[in-house]
Protein backbone atom coordinates (compact mmCIF):
# COMPACT_ATOMS: atom_id res chain seq x y z
CA UNK A 1 0.00 0.00 0.00
CA UNK A 2 1.50 3.30 -1.07
CA UNK A 3 1.42 6.20 1.36
CA UNK A 4 1.97 9.75 0.24
CA UNK A 5 2.03 13.13 1.88
CA UNK A 6 1.22 16.16 -0.24
CA UNK A 7 4.07 17.98 1.48
CA UNK A 8 6.47 15.57 -0.21
CA UNK A 9 5.12 16.05 -3.72
CA UNK A 10 7.56 18.85 -4.39
CA UNK A 11 6.90 20.65 -7.65
CA UNK A 12 3.25 19.66 -7.72
CA UNK A 13 2.54 21.72 -4.63
CA UNK A 14 5.30 24.28 -4.89
CA UNK A 15 5.45 25.11 -8.59
CA UNK A 16 8.45 26.95 -9.92
CA UNK A 17 6.74 27.58 -13.26
CA UNK A 18 3.61 29.61 -13.92
CA UNK A 19 0.24 28.20 -12.92
CA UNK A 20 -0.70 27.79 -16.58
CA UNK A 21 2.48 25.84 -17.36
CA UNK A 22 1.98 23.67 -14.30
CA UNK A 23 -1.62 23.01 -15.21
CA UNK A 24 -0.58 22.00 -18.72
CA UNK A 25 1.92 19.54 -17.28
CA UNK A 26 -0.64 18.11 -14.89
CA UNK A 27 -3.16 17.77 -17.72
CA UNK A 28 -0.68 15.85 -19.86
CA UNK A 29 0.05 13.56 -16.95
CA UNK A 30 -3.59 13.00 -16.06
CA UNK A 31 -4.44 12.27 -19.72
CA UNK A 32 -1.75 9.61 -19.85
CA UNK A 33 -2.99 8.16 -16.55
CA UNK A 34 -6.58 8.24 -17.80
CA UNK A 35 -5.63 6.24 -20.90
CA UNK A 36 -3.80 3.67 -18.75
CA UNK A 37 -6.66 3.44 -16.27
CA UNK A 38 -9.19 3.04 -19.10
CA UNK A 39 -7.18 0.14 -20.50
CA UNK A 40 -6.89 -1.46 -17.05
CA UNK A 41 -10.63 -1.08 -16.44
CA UNK A 42 -11.49 -2.75 -19.76
CA UNK A 43 -9.11 -5.59 -18.91
CA UNK A 44 -10.73 -6.08 -15.51
CA UNK A 45 -14.17 -6.05 -17.12
CA UNK A 46 -13.08 -8.74 -19.59
CA UNK A 47 -11.37 -10.94 -17.02
CA UNK A 48 -13.62 -10.40 -14.03
CA UNK A 49 -17.08 -9.33 -15.20
CA UNK A 50 -18.63 -10.71 -12.05
CA UNK A 51 -16.81 -8.04 -10.01
CA UNK A 52 -18.62 -5.23 -11.83
CA UNK A 53 -22.04 -6.89 -12.25
CA UNK A 54 -24.77 -5.81 -9.84
CA UNK A 55 -28.36 -7.02 -9.94
CA UNK A 56 -31.10 -4.58 -9.01
CA UNK A 57 -31.28 -5.72 -5.37
CA UNK A 58 -27.53 -5.31 -4.85
CA UNK A 59 -27.60 -1.89 -6.47
CA UNK A 60 -30.50 -0.80 -4.27
CA UNK A 61 -28.59 -1.83 -1.15
CA UNK A 62 -25.52 -0.01 -2.46
CA UNK A 63 -27.51 3.17 -3.07
CA UNK A 64 -28.99 3.09 0.40
CA UNK A 65 -25.52 2.48 1.86
CA UNK A 66 -23.82 5.21 -0.15
CA UNK A 67 -26.64 7.68 0.34
CA UNK A 68 -26.38 7.60 4.09
CA UNK A 69 -22.90 9.03 4.02
CA UNK A 70 -24.59 12.39 3.63
CA UNK A 71 -28.05 11.34 4.70
CA UNK A 72 -30.02 10.71 1.50
CA UNK A 73 -32.41 9.27 2.17
CA UNK A 74 -32.93 8.67 5.89
CA UNK A 75 -32.11 5.08 6.86
CA UNK A 76 -35.28 3.36 8.03
CA UNK A 77 -35.27 1.00 10.98
CA UNK A 78 -37.09 -1.60 8.88
CA UNK A 79 -34.33 -3.59 7.20
CA UNK A 80 -36.78 -4.78 4.52
CA UNK A 81 -37.29 -1.20 3.34
CA UNK A 82 -37.20 -0.68 -0.43
CA UNK A 83 -35.64 2.53 -1.68
CA UNK A 84 -38.19 5.02 -3.01
CA UNK A 85 -37.41 8.59 -4.02
CA UNK A 86 -40.82 9.75 -2.81
CA UNK A 87 -39.76 8.93 0.76
CA UNK A 88 -36.80 11.29 0.63
CA UNK A 89 -36.31 14.91 1.67
CA UNK A 90 -35.84 17.82 -0.72
CA UNK A 91 -34.18 21.24 -0.83
CA UNK A 92 -37.40 23.04 -1.79
CA UNK A 93 -41.08 22.73 -0.97
CA UNK A 94 -42.82 21.04 1.93
CA UNK A 95 -39.80 18.82 2.67
CA UNK A 96 -37.21 21.50 1.96
CA UNK A 97 -34.46 22.97 4.13
CA UNK A 98 -36.81 25.26 6.04
CA UNK A 99 -38.67 22.18 7.32
CA UNK A 100 -35.77 19.88 8.17
CA UNK A 101 -35.63 20.97 11.81
CA UNK A 102 -39.23 19.85 12.34
CA UNK A 103 -39.18 16.81 10.04
CA UNK A 104 -35.88 15.48 11.44
CA UNK A 105 -35.95 17.11 14.86
CA UNK A 106 -33.75 14.46 16.50
CA UNK A 107 -30.64 15.83 14.77
CA UNK A 108 -31.42 18.64 12.32
CA UNK A 109 -32.58 20.88 15.17
CA UNK A 110 -29.32 20.38 17.10
CA UNK A 111 -26.98 23.13 18.25
CA UNK A 112 -23.87 22.00 16.39
CA UNK A 113 -25.13 21.90 12.83
CA UNK A 114 -23.39 22.46 9.50
CA UNK A 115 -22.60 24.31 7.33
CA UNK A 116 -21.33 27.47 9.02
CA UNK A 117 -19.85 30.79 8.03
CA UNK A 118 -16.06 30.80 8.35
CA UNK A 119 -15.61 34.21 9.90
CA UNK A 120 -12.23 35.56 11.08
CA UNK A 121 -14.00 36.68 14.26
CA UNK A 122 -14.49 33.02 15.21
CA UNK A 123 -11.09 31.70 14.13
CA UNK A 124 -8.02 30.71 16.08
CA UNK A 125 -4.78 29.18 14.81
CA UNK A 126 -4.05 25.70 16.14
CA UNK A 127 -0.42 24.55 15.93
CA UNK A 128 -1.57 20.92 16.29
CA UNK A 129 -3.20 21.00 12.87
CA UNK A 130 -0.35 19.60 10.80
CA UNK A 131 -0.14 18.06 7.34
CA UNK A 132 -2.42 15.32 6.11
CA UNK A 133 -1.27 11.92 4.88
CA UNK A 134 -3.37 10.65 1.98
CA UNK A 135 -3.03 6.94 1.23
CA UNK A 136 -3.81 5.72 -2.31
CA UNK A 137 -5.23 9.10 -3.35
CA UNK A 138 -2.88 8.92 -6.36
CA UNK A 139 -3.56 5.26 -7.19
CA UNK A 140 -6.63 3.81 -8.96
CA UNK A 141 -5.30 0.30 -9.57
CA UNK A 142 -8.09 -1.38 -7.62
CA UNK A 143 -10.61 1.46 -7.74
CA UNK A 144 -14.08 1.27 -9.27
CA UNK A 145 -16.04 4.53 -9.13
CA UNK A 146 -19.75 4.95 -9.82
CA UNK A 147 -21.37 8.30 -10.61
CA UNK A 148 -24.91 8.53 -9.23
CA UNK A 149 -27.62 11.15 -9.52
CA UNK A 150 -29.39 10.55 -6.20
CA UNK A 151 -31.92 13.32 -6.75
CA UNK A 152 -30.04 15.78 -4.56
CA UNK A 153 -26.49 15.84 -5.91
CA UNK A 154 -23.94 14.22 -8.20
CA UNK A 155 -22.20 11.60 -6.05
CA UNK A 156 -19.17 9.46 -6.88
CA UNK A 157 -19.21 6.27 -4.80
CA UNK A 158 -16.26 3.91 -4.36
CA UNK A 159 -17.44 0.39 -5.20
CA UNK A 160 -13.89 -0.82 -4.56
CA UNK A 161 -10.60 0.70 -3.47
CA UNK A 162 -8.98 1.58 -0.16
CA UNK A 163 -8.29 5.30 0.19
CA UNK A 164 -7.31 6.48 3.68
CA UNK A 165 -6.78 9.82 5.43
CA UNK A 166 -4.88 10.53 8.63
CA UNK A 167 -2.83 13.34 10.13
CA UNK A 168 -4.17 16.85 9.88
CA UNK A 169 -5.07 16.85 13.56
CA UNK A 170 -7.30 13.78 13.15
CA UNK A 171 -6.97 11.30 16.01
CA UNK A 172 -7.69 8.24 13.91
CA UNK A 173 -7.50 6.93 10.35
CA UNK A 174 -10.47 7.50 8.06
CA UNK A 175 -11.57 5.62 4.95
CA UNK A 176 -13.02 7.34 1.87
CA UNK A 177 -16.54 6.26 0.89
CA UNK A 178 -17.75 8.87 -1.58
CA UNK A 179 -17.55 12.47 -2.71
CA UNK A 180 -20.35 14.74 -3.90
CA UNK A 181 -21.02 18.37 -4.85
CA UNK A 182 -23.21 21.36 -3.98
CA UNK A 183 -23.69 24.19 -6.48
CA UNK A 184 -25.82 27.20 -7.32
CA UNK A 185 -28.10 28.28 -10.14
CA UNK A 186 -25.46 30.89 -10.99
CA UNK A 187 -21.92 31.74 -9.92
CA UNK A 188 -23.00 34.03 -7.07
CA UNK A 189 -23.99 31.12 -4.80
CA UNK A 190 -23.65 27.37 -4.43
CA UNK A 191 -21.21 26.47 -1.67
CA UNK A 192 -22.58 25.40 1.68
CA UNK A 193 -19.86 26.99 3.78
CA UNK A 194 -19.13 30.67 3.28
CA UNK A 195 -16.12 32.89 3.98
CA UNK A 196 -17.13 36.01 5.89
CA UNK A 197 -20.61 35.59 4.46
CA UNK A 198 -19.45 35.19 0.86
CA UNK A 199 -20.18 31.89 -0.92
CA UNK A 200 -18.31 30.15 -3.75
CA UNK A 201 -20.22 28.79 -6.79
CA UNK A 202 -19.58 25.14 -5.83
CA UNK A 203 -18.27 22.97 -2.98
CA UNK A 204 -17.12 19.34 -2.98
CA UNK A 205 -17.33 17.03 0.05
CA UNK A 206 -15.09 13.98 0.39
CA UNK A 207 -16.86 11.79 2.98
CA UNK A 208 -14.81 9.42 5.13
CA UNK A 209 -15.52 7.31 8.21
CA UNK A 210 -13.39 6.46 11.25
CA UNK A 211 -12.02 2.92 10.71
CA UNK A 212 -12.08 2.42 14.50
CA UNK A 213 -15.88 2.06 14.22
CA UNK A 214 -15.72 -0.53 11.40
CA UNK A 215 -18.41 1.05 9.19
CA UNK A 216 -20.21 4.32 8.61
CA UNK A 217 -23.45 3.22 10.30
CA UNK A 218 -21.64 2.75 13.61
CA UNK A 219 -19.54 5.86 13.00
CA UNK A 220 -22.68 8.03 12.80
CA UNK A 221 -23.15 7.53 16.53
CA UNK A 222 -19.86 9.16 17.55
CA UNK A 223 -18.65 12.77 17.47
CA UNK A 224 -15.45 11.68 15.70
CA UNK A 225 -17.19 9.13 13.51
CA UNK A 226 -16.93 10.98 10.21
CA UNK A 227 -14.41 13.36 8.67
CA UNK A 228 -15.36 15.41 5.63
CA UNK A 229 -12.85 17.20 3.42
CA UNK A 230 -14.42 20.29 1.84
CA UNK A 231 -13.13 21.88 -1.37
CA UNK A 232 -14.28 25.25 -2.72
CA UNK A 233 -14.46 26.03 -6.45
CA UNK A 234 -14.20 29.33 -8.25
CA UNK A 235 -14.65 30.12 -11.93
CA UNK A 236 -11.55 30.49 -14.09
CA UNK A 237 -10.66 30.75 -17.76
CA UNK A 238 -8.90 27.41 -18.22
CA UNK A 239 -10.82 24.15 -18.33
CA UNK A 240 -9.07 22.03 -15.67
CA UNK A 241 -8.85 18.66 -17.44
CA UNK A 242 -8.67 16.83 -14.10
CA UNK A 243 -12.47 17.05 -14.04
CA UNK A 244 -13.05 16.05 -17.68
CA UNK A 245 -13.94 12.44 -16.91
CA UNK A 246 -16.55 13.48 -14.37
CA UNK A 247 -18.17 16.38 -16.23
CA UNK A 248 -18.34 14.46 -19.53
CA UNK A 249 -20.20 11.67 -17.72
CA UNK A 250 -22.79 13.96 -16.11
CA UNK A 251 -25.22 13.92 -19.08
CA UNK A 252 -25.42 10.14 -18.68
CA UNK A 253 -26.93 10.57 -15.19
CA UNK A 254 -29.25 13.46 -15.99
CA UNK A 255 -32.32 11.90 -14.38
CA UNK A 256 -32.66 11.06 -10.66
CA UNK A 257 -31.66 7.49 -9.84
CA UNK A 258 -29.42 6.98 -12.86
CA UNK A 259 -25.84 5.69 -12.50
CA UNK A 260 -22.78 5.05 -14.64
CA UNK A 261 -19.36 3.53 -14.01
CA UNK A 262 -16.52 6.02 -14.38
CA UNK A 263 -13.01 5.60 -15.64
CA UNK A 264 -11.33 6.00 -12.22
CA UNK A 265 -9.83 9.41 -11.45
CA UNK A 266 -7.08 9.80 -8.81
CA UNK A 267 -8.67 11.75 -5.97
CA UNK A 268 -5.55 13.82 -5.31
CA UNK A 269 -6.04 15.52 -8.70
CA UNK A 270 -9.40 16.89 -7.54
CA UNK A 271 -8.01 18.52 -4.38
CA UNK A 272 -6.30 21.92 -4.16
CA UNK A 273 -2.55 22.07 -4.80
CA UNK A 274 -2.07 23.29 -1.25
CA UNK A 275 -3.71 21.06 1.37
CA UNK A 276 -1.60 22.40 4.25
CA UNK A 277 -3.82 25.42 4.91
CA UNK A 278 -7.33 24.65 6.07
CA UNK A 279 -10.17 25.44 8.48
CA UNK A 280 -11.37 22.95 11.11
CA UNK A 281 -14.49 22.70 13.26
CA UNK A 282 -16.92 20.12 14.68
CA UNK A 283 -20.32 19.88 13.07
CA UNK A 284 -22.87 17.70 11.33
CA UNK A 285 -23.98 16.24 8.03
CA UNK A 286 -25.40 19.08 5.95
CA UNK A 287 -28.50 17.12 4.96
CA UNK A 288 -30.90 14.80 6.81
CA UNK A 289 -30.49 13.05 9.15
CA UNK A 290 -27.96 15.80 10.13
CA UNK A 291 -25.97 13.66 12.60
CA UNK A 292 -23.52 15.75 14.61
CA UNK A 293 -20.69 13.32 13.94
CA UNK A 294 -18.47 15.24 11.52
CA UNK A 295 -14.98 16.67 11.89
CA UNK A 296 -14.94 19.26 9.13
CA UNK A 297 -11.87 20.28 7.12
CA UNK A 298 -12.31 23.09 4.61
CA UNK A 299 -9.26 23.74 2.46
CA UNK A 300 -8.48 27.44 2.22
CA UNK A 301 -7.43 27.52 -1.43
CA UNK A 302 -10.17 26.94 -4.01
CA UNK A 303 -9.90 24.82 -7.14
CA UNK A 304 -10.34 26.62 -10.46
CA UNK A 305 -13.05 25.30 -12.77
CA UNK A 306 -14.29 26.70 -16.08
CA UNK A 307 -17.83 27.97 -16.39
CA UNK A 308 -18.81 25.29 -18.91
CA UNK A 309 -17.91 22.56 -16.41
CA UNK A 310 -20.09 24.20 -13.76
CA UNK A 311 -22.91 24.35 -16.31
CA UNK A 312 -22.58 20.58 -16.77
CA UNK A 313 -23.64 20.12 -13.13
CA UNK A 314 -26.59 22.48 -13.62
CA UNK A 315 -27.81 20.26 -16.45
CA UNK A 316 -28.83 17.52 -13.99
CA UNK A 317 -32.42 16.99 -12.91
CA UNK A 318 -33.43 17.06 -9.25
CA UNK A 319 -35.86 14.99 -7.22
CA UNK A 320 -38.30 17.92 -7.03
CA UNK A 321 -40.98 18.23 -9.73
CA UNK A 322 -42.84 21.14 -11.26
CA UNK A 323 -46.32 21.40 -9.72
CA UNK A 324 -47.96 22.01 -13.08
CA UNK A 325 -46.02 19.87 -15.59
CA UNK A 326 -44.75 17.26 -13.09
CA UNK A 327 -41.38 17.46 -14.85
CA UNK A 328 -38.20 17.18 -12.78
CA UNK A 329 -36.79 20.58 -11.86
CA UNK A 330 -33.15 21.50 -12.58
CA UNK A 331 -30.72 20.40 -9.87
CA UNK A 332 -29.46 23.78 -8.68
CA UNK A 333 -29.08 25.57 -5.33
CA UNK A 334 -28.67 22.21 -3.56
CA UNK A 335 -27.11 23.73 -0.47
CA UNK A 336 -28.20 24.21 3.13
CA UNK A 337 -27.98 27.75 4.56
CA UNK A 338 -25.29 28.36 7.17
CA UNK A 339 -26.18 27.46 10.76
CA UNK A 340 -25.38 29.26 14.05
CA UNK A 341 -22.03 28.42 15.65
CA UNK A 342 -23.46 28.34 19.18
CA UNK A 343 -20.06 29.03 20.72
CA UNK A 344 -18.04 26.69 18.51
CA UNK A 345 -14.54 27.78 17.61
CA UNK A 346 -13.15 27.51 14.09
CA UNK A 347 -9.51 26.47 14.13
CA UNK A 348 -7.04 27.10 11.34
CA UNK A 349 -3.73 25.51 10.37
CA UNK A 350 -2.31 28.84 9.16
Amino acid sequence: MMRISFRSLGPRLRPTTSLLQQKSSVCSTCQALANLHRQQLRQRQQNHPQQLAHDSQQRRRLQLYSANLQGDPVVPKNHNYTFNFSDSWTYKGNHGVSHWAELFSRNCAGKFQSPVDLSPMSMKKDSKLGDFTFTNFDDVTDVVQELWNNGHTAQVSYLSGDLRVNGGGLRSEYKVLQFHFHWGSDNTQGSEHTISGVPYPMEMHVVTYNVHYDNFTNALNYADGLAVLGVFFEVGNFGNCDFDTLTKALPSVKTPGSTILLDPVPLNLLLPFNTEKYYRYQGSLTSPPCNEAVTWTLFRDPVILSDDKLEAFRGLQALERDEITNAHLPMVDNFRPTQPLHGREIKTSF
